[in-house]
């Protein structure tokens, strides 16, 4: 185990100064080639987020939760932490969307667009013809993969007799900018929205 975190520390100290030395030139398929291969190393650090968290390894830090974590020692915003701490759980149970993400099938907005179509309720119904699933979304465009998500949603919720989900959650963030000052973003209720005017 510790020979394999040696190896992989190694490549990725050589990844970063690839990265250092890289000019990736202004054409169409080298751009289109650099967002695919940031969209599988995505991937791969989802599947390490994936452990980390099942492990709860973010307690050696001193974290409390992995979205503590994300923005402690990764340097996430709140809104971006709570995304990619939901995108983790979610594939827990989605593991051919995963293994289509990390082989360039899926890209990072396809994956983000199903974590965002699905729900508690309605995994299960996906996970359960999730090749297809797959295989009908690996060859849609982005904005026919976000419209084929709405109407499958549609579909779950009347195949299973859902209701439209229940209110958000309350959240609020505040965000230190340079120059002290504070950036507020979050969703609240009627109620509270009032009492804050």
């Amino acid at each position: 185990m510790a020979s394999n975190t040696c190896t992989i520390r190694f490549v990725l100290d050589a990844v970063s100064t690839l990265v250092d030395d890289l000019q990736i030139p202004p054409e169409c398929e080298a751009l289109a080639q650099s967002f695919a291969i940031a969209d599988r190393f995505e991937a791969a650090q989802y599947a390490a987020l994936a452990v980390f968290d099942d492990e709860q390894l973010w307690m050696q830090t001193g974290a409390t939760s992995l979205l503590a974590w994300l923005r402690d020692s990764a340097g996430r915003d709140p809104k971006e932490a709570a995304r990619i701490s939901r995108v983790v759980r979610r594939l827990r149970h989605l593991p051919g969307v995963s293994a289509a993400w990390a082989a360039g099938r899926l890209s990072s907005a396809k994956v983000r667009a199903i974590v965002g179509a699905l729900n508690d309720r309605v995994t299960p119904l996906f996970a359960e013809h999730e090749a297809d699933n797959v295989a009908t979304l690996a060859g849609l465009t982005i904005d026919d993969a976000v419209l084929w998500l709405q109407q499958w949603r549609h579909a779950a919720d009347d195949a299973i007799g859902a209701g439209p989900d229940p209110e958000r959650p309350e959240e609020l963030y505040v965000s230190p900018t340079l120059d002290g000052r504070r950036v507020v973003n979050g969703n609240l209720n009627a109620e509270t929205g009032r009492l804050l005017e």
